[in-house]
């Protein structure tokens, strides 16, 4: 005895496949299966299910007569056949005995022209499809078989398939549970009772052929094996128990980088040719690759492999790579990518899942970094599609956007959409305006406030109307776009400063690279900062004594990422510095990438910085606080704007001093003249208070509560008054008040400070306040009644 022979006398482990059904099949209720079963199982059928059904007297044989001209590849065809549904003769109908259910695509049901409003509800169903399936619905139709001189007809319940099928559909058991149908796979023959005498039905091999073969072919792609011909005969194979065989069988070929420049082909040859005669003054030579076959070039773990098993009529597969569809897909390609690059990644490699590109310095380190990344490449087995990459270009698409030496710039064709839609009529037209306008956002400053006139269309209800308001906009969006801003990539470590603005609607921000200019032409942007900075009569050296040499070595700012949000609800009501703390807030969350690897510099006229570090804040003030410290950030004062599309975001969006409230700033102009501040404050059982009205000499109110929490025995009505006072001191003094007037309706507190009365019990308040007065240029104190 061999040792083949020996190992099919072994015993099996059988493993759980799942077999089809659902569907049409399943009971309506728990409780109708509980009857079924009980009628199954019941140790003496009832008296009704004894009768024998029709056509059973009716004897089907096969014989002799039955077989075939041929033996070749008995069993390795499928059975199709081509049964009249419903007047029309359906071809490839897969007569599958093991189904419990039947099935029929849905583009038979178009050619039957059957809508959908006749299809039923019916129940999922699995052993296709990895997983449970949900049809579209099921029906019956009336399936006829044979001949005009000897036929039968019989209504079939089929689930129609709403995803692709090989065949036309399935008919299973139910079916032929109706017609009485015998099948003979080794004969390819079906057989059932008729009228007169026995109907034959034929296997059709043509049609099965044709089946199988893509069948194959389409399971060969998905499992990157090597297509097998159809029906050839089978050598022994060697398969452990248990194991799903089929994908196993498939060569493993070895995995070579192809993408090098002399494999690459023809188009891609004369796009590397072309680069090589670049300008001499582009100083990177970038390199784009593109992975081929995408997740299938993981091998998937081998006890993982059984989980992503899949039955076809050929047999039952499993996946030996990654296919899509896994969650972990993703993450666990990136990971892998990331492992072979780490000793690249920021130094001469980007990677992005299977976008890989090489950032060489120069050209002579061009064919260095190739080998580098090559060598890397084949050390996981990861192939490139040569016809995907490019080698060598000044510029390419990358993620949607072009990158090139200059930086970062917005896709032509997004531009190009816009600049496209005239006034929409419809609100499915104003909803694809305001998502091209969010797929650019990172290019356009204050890309929320430019489009909040669509946002106010789609709010209305009713009929849609393009309000002048929106034609404005919109010619305004695409005259912006004309020339849209170039965006920089940070460097490493690099220093970033942040613009905040704010208005009553919309928060936005602006990230900025500083750096020098080193005489490369950046737009006339730095051109006209330098000029400002230089003298004009002369060529010499200019106020600072910089020569104009050194002028063009000074910094110029490049914006890195613009981002917007439409302030709504509660958020609309915020007060001025809330909503600049907002807009930092936000940036924070969109931008955290840049946070968490940069040192931030918040460039602002606002005392926001003392906002946050205010011990006495309390509520939202505070959340922010705690959740923006992790980032360590700086906060400096306007400095001058050297970037064109930087100045046009701050003198275009910082609202004006009659649409500001009060608390987004206190200007110079403003701080040196009088301000007036009320006071107040009270103790009950309840708790101890006070509140602070500060007034601008423009009329705007500013508006402070506090609370106290002292022990009930040591506060009293003139504690918390002072209390107050004391709070809006501080307040006003760290707005860069310098004048101020203070009006209180407490005879005890404005007398004491006066020197009119004496209190020893608070002379501790009154200390407090004269510390207090030296950060004023004026301090006037006044009593009002308190009617």
């Amino acid at each position: 005895m061999d040792e083949d022979e020996t190992s099919e006398q072994e015993f099996q482990k059988a493993t759980e496949v799942l077999c089809v059904d659902g569907g049409a099949s399943l009971h309506a209720s728990h409780r109708q299966l509980k009857q079924w079963m009980r009628e199954v199982n019941a140790a003496e059928p009832p008296v009704e299910t004894r009768k024998p059904l029709r056509w059973s007297s009716t004897p089907i044989i096969f014989d002799i007569e039955d077989h075939p001209d041929r033996t070749t590849a008995v069993g390795c065809l499928p059975m199709l056949v081509s049964p009249t549904i419903r007047n029309l003769k359906v071809t490839k109908m897969l007569v599958d005995g093991g189904a419990d259910l039947n099935l029929i695509s849905s583009a038979v049901l178009q050619k039957l022209q059957i809508p959908d409003s006749e299809l039923e509800e019916s129940g999922t169903f699995q052993g296709i499809n990895p997983g449970r399936s949900k049809p579209k619905g099921k029906i019956t139709l009336p399936v006829t078989f044979g001949s005009e001189l000897n036929y039968r007809t019989e209504r079939v319940t089929f689930d129609v398939a709403d995803f692709p099928l090989p065949y036309n559909g399935i008919i299973g058991r139910p079916a032929l549970a109706k017609f009485m149908a015998a099948s003979h796979y080794a004969y390819n023959m079906l057989k059932m009772p008729g009228p007169i005498s026995v109907i034959t039905v034929h296997g059709d091999k043509k049609d099965a052929l044709i089946c199988t073969d893509k069948i194959y072919r389409e399971a060969a792609a998905a499992a990157d094996l090597e297509p097998l011909a159809v029906c050839a005969p089978e050598a022994k194979k060697k398969t452990k128990p248990g194991k799903c065989s089929g994908a196993h069988s498939g060569k493993r070929a070895s995995l070579e980088c192809c993408a090098t420049v002399g494999d690459a082909p023809s188009s891609s040859a004369g796009e590397c040719k072309k680069a090589m005669a670049a300008p001499p003054e582009t100083k990177t030579v970038p390199t784009k690759e593109d992975g081929t076959g995408g997740y299938h070039q993981i091998f998937m773990a081998e006890e993982d492999e059984e989980k992503t098993t899949f039955i076809t009529p050929c047999g039952t597969y499993c996946f030996v790579r990654m296919p899509f569809g896994l969650k972990n897909t993703g993450p666990t390609f990136a990971r892998v990518v990331h492992t072979a690059f780490e000793p690249q990644i920021h130094r001469n490699v980007e990677a992005y899942m299977d976008d890989i590109v090489v950032k060489s310095k120069d050209k002579a380190t061009l064919v260095q970094d190739l080998d580098e990344t090559f060598a890397n490449l084949r050390k996981i087995n990861l192939k490139l599609n040569p016809e995907k990459c490019v080698f060598g270009v000044p510029s390419g698409k990358l993620l949607g956007f072009f990158v090139s030496q200059r930086g970062i710039e917005a896709n032509p064709n997004k531009i190009k959409a816009i600049e496209q839609i005239e006034a929409p009529k419809r609100v499915k037209d104003v909803r694809k305006l305001a998502g091209c306008v969010a797929a650019l956002s990172r290019f356009i400053s204050r890309s929320a406030e430019r489009a909040l006139p669509f946002f106010k269309i789609l709010k209305k209800a009713g009929p849609m109307q393009w309000t002048p308001e929106a034609e404005v906009a919109l010619h305004d969006l695409k005259e912006y776009l004309s020339s849209t801003p170039i965006l920089v990539t940070p460097k490493p470590q690099e220093k970033l400063l942040l613009y905040l603005a704010a208005t009553n609607q919309v928060v936005s921000a602006a990230l900025v690279a500083e750096r020098e200019a080193d005489g490369e032409p950046i737009t006339a942007a730095s051109e006209s900062s330098n000029k400002q900075r230089a003298s004009p009569a002369s060529s010499g050296p200019d106020k600072d004594g910089s020569t104009q040499e050194e002028l063009q070595k000074k910094m110029v700012q490049r914006p890195v990422y613009f981002v917007s949000s439409l302030l709504q609800g509660v958020r609309s009501r915020y007060s001025g510095v809330q909503k600049l703390l907002f807009g930092l807030l936000m940036a924070s969350r969109k931008l955290r990438h840049y946070f968490q690897a940069h040192e931030i510099t918040v460039v602002t006229r606002y005392p926001l910085k003392r906002i946050l570090q205010n011990p006495e804040a309390t509520g939202r003030v505070v959340e922010w606080a705690l959740e923006l410290s992790s980032f360590g950030l700086k906060f400096e004062s306007t400095s001058t704007i050297q970037s064109r599309a930087l100045a046009e975001f701050i003198a275009e969006w910082t609202p004006t001093p009659d649409e500001e409230t009060p608390e987004t700033s206190v200007p110079a102009k403003e701080a040196g003249k009088e301000w007036l501040m009320y006071f107040d404050g009270s103790f009950s059982l309840q708790g101890a208070g006070a509140g602070v009205l500060l007034v601008a000499p423009t009329g705007e109110h500013l508006k402070y509560v506090v609370q106290m929490h002292f022990p009930r025995e040591q506060a009293t009505n003139n504690t918390a008054e002072y209390e107050g006072l004391l709070a809006g001191l501080r307040i006003a003094a760290d707005l860069g008040i310098r004048k101020l007037i203070i009006r209180g309706d407490s005879q005890l507190v404005v007398r004491q400070v006066n020197k009119d009365y004496q209190s020893p019990l608070m002379e501790a308040y009154v200390d407090e306040v004269r510390k207090l007065e030296e950060r004023f240029d004026g301090l006037q104190m006044e009593h009002i009644p308190r009617s």
